[in-house]
């Protein structure tokens, strides 16, 4: 949308009156009457079109980039997501913004808040949601019977459980060392927490509102559970494209996602950041679309101009408390590896491009999380060097986390935000030093973790039979 060869920028600027550093910086407190937009750039729109970069007005690249993030398991609506990690920005910004607004200086602009796009997912049990094309060509008698159907399918508590009892055998048997000792401790109160949840009827929705998230995904069984599945997978990538203007068919969307002056606007360079299940969803859906991306043929202009958009795009790869180890553990038939093309040395890696990240996927992960762990098992031979390469990179940052809950703390990990403002806007923010703990340390808080979990797990028992012995005696 934005060309490069604006020759005019600074005299487009004065009459805008857009220029940073004809505004005041934001640690001076306006009047209520000072509505200068560009102050508090809090929305996409209030970003200012130009910026002053090595003495010159230039377009501002602020608004080339965005954030796509894909949720994990929960009840989430759409928009809880991205509003979080965007709670999360507005704290980690204040860390990484190279300056204020200085009148005068050669260089002038704020990092504002990145614009974020929720690659929402977990209405998977509606089926108008998820077929809205045939779910307008059923009668009235079939929308009540295949709504039934669908939903029922979506949401099964009892499957869920039993798929939970022999998945953990399954982690435990296969542990080693103190990964196994963890286990021992981890999988036995997670099997008591969700029997005591379906005993319970306020607290049955755990099951079906979070645990069979990852059953469905992991492990779909029957016709319409491997169509939800798919279309799962078909959303998250369509929501995807829409940032690019992009329909799933590879052709212009005629529908932009945003306007900007009274154009639609199509985002250049996004960062995909992921969540926990969201992780492995994203990790099939990128492979599926450049997979796809190889396909369309050089005659086929539109659509293979399109996706080299597609290519260009993809900016880096952030998962958070990822479980993707786990699941090539568990499930290595669930994934679906990228093609060679893609990884390092290929001829259109992703890795090392000119003014890219040198590192294409960065991983976070804590040992108190139990879900997340280091991806080393993600790796390739590099086509150019014939080295090995580990295509995720893995940061663990400091503070003691509650072990368990720690599954949430990433969207609030300053450090991790910093680190994906970095990626996202390159050479315009600083990139921060990050706050990392040692590989010793790591062990102290996996034997730390299993420790909290024994004691829990010994309060949990005493509990239930306090209570039972309660109910009983009664």
């Amino acid at each position: 949308m934005h060309n490069n060869n604006h020759n005019n920028s600074a005299e487009l600027a004065s009459n805008l009156g857009l220029l940073a550093q004809d505004v005041p910086a934001k640690h001076d407190r306006p009047a209520f009457y000072d509505d200068s937009s560009a102050r508090y750039q809090w929305h996409f729109c209030a970003i200012p079109t130009l910026i002053r970069r090595d003495g010159r007005s230039v377009l501002n690249p602020f608004r080339e980039r965005a954030v796509y993030v894909v949720h994990g398991i929960g009840e989430q609506r759409l928009g809880d997501t991205a509003a979080s990690f965007r709670l999360g920005f507005e704290d980690a910004v204040q860390a990484v913004e190279p300056q204020q607004w200085t009148p005068g200086a050669a260089d002038n602009w704020v990092v504002p808040q990145p614009f974020i796009f929720d690659g929402y997912w977990g209405d998977y049990e509606r089926i108008e949601t998820m077929e809205p094309q045939l779910w307008a060509r059923l009668t009235g008698r079939e929308k009540d019977f295949f709504q039934l159907v669908w939903a029922k399918r979506a949401a099964s508590g009892v499957r869920t459980y039993l798929w939970l009892i022999k998945a953990g055998v399954r982690l435990i048997h296969r542990g080693r060392g103190m990964a196994r000792l963890y286990y021992c401790y981890l999988v036995p109160m997670l099997w008591l927490i969700v029997l005591v949840s379906w005993i319970f009827p306020r607290t049955r929705r755990f099951i079906t509102g979070y645990l069979n998230d990852v059953r469905l995904y992991l492990d779909p069984q029957g016709d319409v559970e491997h169509v939800i599945v798919q279309r799962i997978d078909r959303l998250v990538a369509q929501r995807f494209l829409r940032l690019l203007g992009i329909k799933a068919d590879f052709t212009d969307s005629d529908t932009p996602l945003c306007m900007f002056e009274g154009q639609p606007h199509r985002f250049q360079r996004i960062t995909w950041v992921a969540h926990s299940l969201g992780t492995v969803i994203s990790y099939n859906v990128i492979g599926d679309l450049l997979r796809r991306c190889l396909e369309i043929p050089p005659e086929d202009q539109e659509r293979y101009q399109n996706a080299r958009r597609i290519e260009e795009s993809l900016e880096a790869f952030v998962t958070l408390g990822s479980p993707l180890d786990k699941v090539r553990f568990l499930f290595p038939e669930v994934l679906r590896d990228w093609p060679c093309e893609y990884l390092p040395g290929g001829e259109r890696s992703l890795w090392g491009r000119a003014d890219r990240p040198e590192k294409f996927w960065e991983n976070f992960h804590y040992t108190s999380d139990p879900v997340s762990g280091p991806l080393d098992g993600f790796s390739c031979v590099d086509q150019a060097t014939g080295e090995p390469h580990n295509l995720a990179v893995n940061w663990h940052t400091s503070g003691w986390r509650i072990p368990g809950l720690s599954h949430l703390d990433y969207w609030h990990d300053s450090t991790a935000l910093a680190r994906v403002l970095r990626l996202t806007f390159g050479s315009y923010v600083k990139d921060m030093p990050m706050n990392l703990r040692s590989g010793a340390s790591q062990e102290a808080g996996l034997f730390t973790g299993a420790v909290f979990w024994m004691i829990a797990l010994g309060l949990i028992v005493i509990g239930l039979v306090w209570w039972l012995s309660k109910q009983l005696g009664a």
